[in-house]
């Protein structure tokens, strides 16, 4: 009668390692179900930046990706404009109507300025025992936020963040190297749409150069005068072709 409970108490321990083991596995196997999905998001983004047919899609996509990958209520690109020196809103996912609407923010003295300031990021949850929510960047409250900067050529041009405002879920690091990449993607996506504008640009005011001085050779052709009236105009006019070529050519997509 000894023997049999000690028997059955070596298959209970046995079963419950088997049990815990099954579990670990299943945990496994999730976490790597999720790294792949977040590496193929982050893979499509990429296409799509690379592709680059629409800087309002892809930033939108990247801010639905925030709030898909972090599990958040929440997410939202503002940008720098730099003659101001405020941020603005320039893509959303899941704000309200009341925070969606435009509206700019002053870098000094507030929480996603310190951002822009610092170049670094900020992950913030409210303690479980406080009763005081976090307050964001319109003004409502939530439990827990994530902001990281748009680094290009190291410097800010804009934050990335994530809030939740109902959920009582916070962020972790892994979920902060996550946002960086989204980040960088969002600053690349936003550098590239700038240099293809400066290229269009760019062609436009060469070609317009061009065109001047083609005229006046043909002009100049055409006259035929020895006036010198009408040949200092057309010299004038083709002076200031050549410096429109020059500046056109100076002025090139990567200096913009």
């Amino acid at each position: 009668p000894l023997i049999r409970p000690r028997r059955l108490t070596q298959a209970g321990k046995v079963g419950s390692r088997a049990l815990a083991e099954r579990s670990a596995l299943l945990q496994t196997n999730q976490m790597l179900e999720q790294r792949v999905q977040e590496m193929m998001t982050l893979y499509q983004i990429g296409k799509a930046v690379a592709s680059l047919t629409d800087l309002d899609a892809i930033l939108a996509r990247i801010v639905e990706a925030s709030v898909f990958l972090l599990h958040a209520e929440e997410a939202s690109i503002m940008l720098r404009d730099r003659e101001t020196n405020e941020l603005y809103l320039r893509a959303q996912k899941g704000l309200g109507e009341t925070q969606a609407r435009g509206f700019n923010l002053k870098i000094e003295d507030t929480l996603i300025g310190s951002v822009v300031k610092t170049k670094r990021p900020v992950r913030l949850a409210r303690d479980a025992s406080d009763d005081a929510l976090l307050k964001v960047v319109t003004g409502y409250l939530v439990n827990a936020l994530l902001y990281v900067p748009l680094l290009l050529r190291g410097r800010v041009i804009g934050v990335l963040g994530v809030a939740n405002e109902t959920a009582p879920r916070g962020f972790n690091e892994h979920d902060q190297l996550l946002m960086e990449a989204l980040a960088d993607y969002a600053a690349l996506a936003i550098e590239v749409a700038r240099q293809h504008k400066a290229l269009r640009n760019w062609s436009e005011e060469l070609a317009v150069a061009d065109t001047i001085a083609a005229t006046v050779e043909e002009l100049r052709d055409s006259l035929a005068t020895d006036d010198p009236d009408i040949q200092g105009a057309l010299h004038r006019i083709d002076g200031a072709a050549q410096i429109l070529v020059r500046l056109a050519e100076r002025e090139t997509p990567e200096d913009v």
